[in-house]
């Protein structure tokens, strides 16, 4: 705390304080010290003035103090100043000053010496260390976190979360993470009914406080929020209808081009080029004049937006979510800037279900990608980009499933060979080659001839159905037709099952070599060392598996798992296990990481992606290529090559 003077007149030396005086001295010092301790919120509208040390004497007339009692053994002398009716304590101090302190809560102190000279001191605060360690910096937000939490009668880690964000933020910007009280009167009721809405608190919970808190900061009342939601679900972006037991928005063009507007006058909009085979963005030029084809590409140099459509099954009733998210942005797969498309209520995710959500949903995105949105007053083409896991994808275009003979939706590789199908082998490639696989890729015109050959009824129920070598496991209508190499890999999924498969492997291995009760106490120990080790537990609604960040805390300790399994297996095969987790290691950032990758790193992935496959199947006999296997070291390279990044195109 820096105690800055304010003067009239230029200061003179003063004569040696007297006994009353010195009383005066100590107890103004030890005020200041107990206020800045307490570091109480600075008037707005006070001025900054430049730091300066406080007089050493000052000048009080006798009457101003009572009679000084001797001083005590710590030597602070206890006085009774004018204002204060709660009689002084020589056992409780911090109680006087508390009470003293709570009354007064002067923002000025003036004080008059003899010669008539004035002197103002006002308060100004400082951050004594405002860069800690991690340590400190996790010790201050449990403390704030725990304090918000009792507050607002919310979980405390639902708070933590929202505390570390809100420190990881003012550290990036070089600030300091506070929460003004001041300009809360003129904060919007519009960003109060988004607040609510984001972070799902009722509206009981936000009147509660309200009341706490009271008026003054500007809380809306009951009445206003109610009011202003109403206006807000009249708004055209917003505006929703149902079909059936399914709800889904009017205006799905509105939605994402009140999403980039919003992105355009905050200066958050952010270019997304696709590269060339060179591994060169194509710079684009070119004004989009609109196309009739909504599953074509848009030429080469022609300006675009990137927008994401996904499809999520789950929820205590099962219901199927469709999501659009716009990826010219920072985070395109957070909540916040993901749009609500639809809802429908689905028991199963096979291609009968999904036909009705289709014929809701598809002519709107073929209308986006005809006619293309608008960005500074500039009408771009529209890239539509597939995102959600393998077997949502391989519905949504008519394809068999990843487990079909053909499992494979961008391109036609064979599951596996047997001793009929080695002729269909050499001509579509065989997936348990790894990344050597040389399978056919699947192209545009391939799933626009099936809507054509399936536009009645899918190949089970045709009167003849077509053979595997005629069809590729291409058996239904395409739902939504769009090119393969605009479908992503699923990469968060592909982190989920894959973490699994390599945490199995392990287990496998224990009882290839050592049987059935040597791997029950490896599967056991292996628990542990995920809970107490790792600090990782399976997620309850994902049917005991782990979920995003705990598998990316599994890879990064990998070497513990890796660790553990040399225990309880030969030499040989930990080696190998250790290896191929090393090159799980190397994979896992490029795959979940929202920037884009360079050259060199794209090159790399490609390399890492093949070790790994190959390290994990090649050690160990019984171990397969999985079509999610095949997906990271086949397509997601390819893809990571096209767009330059693999986790801005996640769920």
């Amino acid at each position: 705390m820096n105690i800055t003077p304010t003067a009239t007149a230029a200061d003179t030396d003063l004569a040696t304080p007297s006994t009353n005086q010195r009383c005066f001295v100590s107890c103004f010092a030890y005020f200041f010290c107990y206020r800045s301790a307490a570091t109480p919120t600075p008037h707005p509208s006070q001025p900054a003035p430049a730091s300066a040390a406080p007089p050493a004497l000052l000048s009080v007339s006798p009457t101003d103090c009572p009679p000084t009692p001797p001083p005590t053994s710590d030597g602070i002398q206890v006085f009774s100043p004018t204002g204060v009716d709660v009689p002084p304590s020589l056992s409780d101090r911090a109680t006087f000053w508390n009470h003293h302190l709570a009354a007064t809560r002067p923002d000025k102190i003036q004080v008059k010496f003899k010669n008539g000279r004035i002197r103002n001191y006002e308060m100004r605060f400082e951050p004594r260390k405002p860069v800690v360690a991690a340590r400190q910096m996790r010790r201050r937000i449990g403390y704030a976190s725990a304090a918000v939490a009792r507050s607002l009668g919310l979980e405390p880690e639902l708070i933590t979360a929202a505390m570390d964000d809100i420190c990881r933020r003012a550290m990036q910007c070089g600030g300091v993470a506070v929460a003004p009280t001041a300009p809360l009167s003129a904060l919007p009721v519009r960003l109060q009914t988004q607040f609510i809405i984001d972070n799902n608190v009722s509206g009981a919970l936000f009147q509660k406080l309200r009341l706490l808190l009271g008026p003054a900061p500007g809380r809306a009342s009951r009445e206003s929020l109610r009011a202003d939601r109403a206006l807000a679900e009249a708004e055209e972006p917003h505006v929703a209808g149902t079909n059936g037991g399914g709800a889904y928005l009017l205006s799905p063009r509105a939605a994402p081009q009140a999403t980039f507007d919003h992105a355009v006058s905050k200066k958050q909009f952010l270019e997304r080029l696709v590269r060339g085979a060179d591994g060169r963005e194509i710079q684009t030029s070119t004004l989009f004049s609109g196309q009739d084809s909504p599953a074509a590409l848009p030429p080469p140099g022609v300006s675009d937006v990137q927008i994401c459509f996904g499809l999520d099954k789950g929820g205590l009733r099962s219901t199927c979510k469709a999501d659009i998210s716009s990826c010219n942005q920072q985070h395109p797969s957070s909540r916040g800037n993901t749009i609500l498309y639809g809802v429908l209520p689905t028991a199963k995710d096979d291609h009968d279900e999904l036909a009705a959500m289709a014929s809701v949903y598809v002519p709107d995105l073929d209308g986006l990608r005809q006619g293309g949105l608008f960005v500074h007053g500039t009408r771009r083409a529209v890239r539509l980009i597939l995102t959600c896991d393998l077997r949502f994808i391989s519905t949504w275009v008519g394809h068999g499933g990843p487990f079909s003979t053909h499992p494979c939706v961008w391109c036609s590789v064979v599951l596996r060979r047997t001793r009929s199908n080695g002729a269909r082998v050499g001509r579509c490639g065989d997936m348990q080659a790894g990344s050597q696989a040389v399978g056919t890729l699947r192209t545009l015109e391939e799933y626009e001839r099936a809507s054509t050959r399936f536009a009645e009824t899918g190949n089970a129920r045709r009167e003849s159905p077509l053979s595997v070598e005629d069809h590729l496991s291409i058996v239904n209508r395409p739902l939504l037709l769009i090119d393969p190499t605009h479908i992503a890999p699923a990469p968060l999924h592909l982190t989920l099952g894959i973490t699994l498969y390599v945490l199995r492997l392990g287990i496998k291995a224990v009882y290839f070599y050592n049987g059935l009760p040597l791997a029950h106490v490896y599967a056991q120990n292996l628990a542990h060392l995920l809970r107490d080790g790792i600090g990782v537990q399976p997620a309850p609604y994902w049917d005991g598996s782990f979920e995003g960040r705990a598998c990316h805390k599994i890879g990064e300790r990998l070497g513990l798992v890796s660790s553990l399994l040399s225990k309880y297996a030969p030499a040989a095969a930990s080696k190998r296990y250790s290896a191929a987790c090393d090159a799980w290691q190397a994979v896992l950032p490029v795959l979940n990481r929202t920037s884009a990758a360079s050259t060199n790193e794209i090159a790399a992935f490609r390399s890492d992606t093949a070790r790994f496959v190959h390290r994990m199947t090649g050690a160990f006999p019984w171990s397969s290529v999985t079509p999610k296997l095949h997906v990271l070291c086949c397509h997601a390279p390819a893809f990571l090559e096209l767009f330059g990044s693999l986790g801005r195109y996640s769920e």
